[in-house]
């Protein structure tokens, strides 16, 4: 089973002239490399049990 967590942005900083870091985009950053190993993970079951049906099929 596949669990997506969401992504909450809070913005701490009130000051809107200040830019974001690179520090503030780490969270973003891990949340998708998490979003892309999750699917990868589902592609791979799905080719597992693509091939198990077709070897069933095959019987």
């Amino acid at each position: 089973m596949v669990v997506y967590n969401r992504l909450n942005i809070v913005r701490l900083e009130e000051n809107n002239k200040i830019q974001y870091k690179n520090e503030d985009y780490q969270k973003l950053n891990q949340f998708y490399e998490n979003k892309v190993q999750q699917i990868h993970i589902v592609g791979e079951y799905a080719k597992k049990w693509c091939t198990t049906m077709w070897a069933r099929c095959a019987l």
